[in-house]
């Protein structure tokens, strides 16, 4: 029996990528008509940066009919055009496992603007960076102070729940140890050197 395809892949120069992730899942929030019946059960999905352009070059669904791949393209009939299978909609950080390291690309508004490639220890490093600098801008700020407010909501429906409930102040350390172990989803641009 052949190893089931990853539903997510990335080509990246000569090899094809596990993603592990759906890129297509906010596009299909803000555009559900496009999301039919025909991909209501999964979809596999593949991206790429031809010319620099972050591009879905295939969108599949499962198709018995197809004894080869039990798969059948649909990306024509989702987005006719070329052109608009470019995500100009995506901003931010991808990582692309590759052996022991990985590659980080940055994306903004569908343009490949840098990539650069880490061992295991450099990633580690990366990540570390990434975070002090993160922690500099108003995206941090802007995050931190949403975080406060839905803690303080909270806070306020469990003691109207529980009379008898002490006060909880808001753990900034315990928010920034969630920022830092998933910086890379918070951040939309190589802020490290």
């Amino acid at each position: 029996m052949p190893a089931p395809i990853p539903r997510h892949r990335f080509r990246y120069g000569s090899a094809e990528l596990d993603l592990g992730e759906d890129l297509l899942a906010p596009w299909f929030e803000k555009h559900p008509s496009k999301k039919s019946a025909l991909l209501a059960p999964g979809y596999w999905a593949t991206y790429g940066v031809p010319d620099g352009l972050l591009t879905i070059m295939d969108l599949s669904v499962a198709d018995a009919r197809n004894l080869r791949t039990g798969l059948r393209s649909v990306t024509g009939d989702v987005w006719p055009e070329p052109d608009d299978r470019v995500m100009t909609w995506l901003s931010r950080l991808l990582v692309l496992p590759q052996g022991r390291g990985c590659t980080v690309l940055e994306i903004r508004k569908g343009r490949l603007t840098a990539e650069r490639g880490f061992d295991e220890a450099g990633f580690h490093k990366f990540k570390e960076e990434q975070f002090e600098y993160f922690c500099l801008t108003d995206d941090y700020e802007a995050l931190k102070a949403a975080a406060r407010l839905d803690f303080e909501r909270l806070e306020q429906e469990a003691r109207r729940k529980d009379a008898g409930r002490g006060y909880r102040t808001f753990d900034s350390a315990a928010f920034d140890r969630s920022v830092a172990g998933n910086i890379l989803l918070h951040c939309r641009e190589l802020l490290a050197d």
